[in-house]
């Protein structure tokens, strides 16, 4: 898929969240779990979606993308600060295509931006305390994205969000 193929209007359908507590190893400097965890995938929260609406994600052709809100979307949010937010709060970014996958990055935080080039390239959000991945694809006619979160290196929160493109 190519980055061009998500530009457009896409409304938001459906959304299901998890929350677990990751499984650490013993090891101190194995991170495994966490990286697991971020770049992961939940292909069982599909069939756990719920109906809502309310958000607009809208991609423009230079990789610059916006969100509105219509409404009051029933959607566990994770802001552009990392904060979990108790309602959404829509930010702008770009969309950044790093080995085949595209993710949603806010250029330009004055608190959070990722280090490392890889992760510079693929994470939302690290303070340190807490990491955001998201990360949208194409599946079929429906737009997904997989906002994956880490807390703690210890706790872990996916939500995924399903947006149909908007027909003229």
């Amino acid at each position: 898929m190519d980055e061009q193929d998500l530009v457009g209007v896409w409304h938001l359908v459906s959304t299901a969240h998890i929350n677990v507590e990751l499984d650490l190893p013993d090891e101190d400097d194995d991170d495994s779990a966490v990286v697991d965890w971020l770049y992961g995938h939940s292909p069982e929260l599909l069939a756990l979606l719920e109906a809502t609406d309310g958000l607009t994600l809208q991609v423009q052709a230079d990789g610059s993308f916006r969100q509105t809100c219509n409404g009051e979307p029933a959607v566990e949010w994770f802001g552009a600060n990392g904060v979990l937010e108790e309602k959404v709060v829509p930010f702008d970014g770009r969309v950044n295509s790093e080995g085949g996958e595209h993710f949603l990055l806010v250029p330009d935080l004055d608190w959070g931006a990722p280090e490392g080039e890889h992760e510079q390239a693929t994470l939302r959000y690290d303070d340190g305390d807490t990491k955001i991945c998201d990360r949208v694809a194409l599946q079929g006619a429906q737009l997904i994205r997989t906002v994956s979160v880490v807390t703690d290196e210890a706790y872990g929160d996916r939500v995924v969000m399903a947006f149909r493109r908007a027909t003229n």
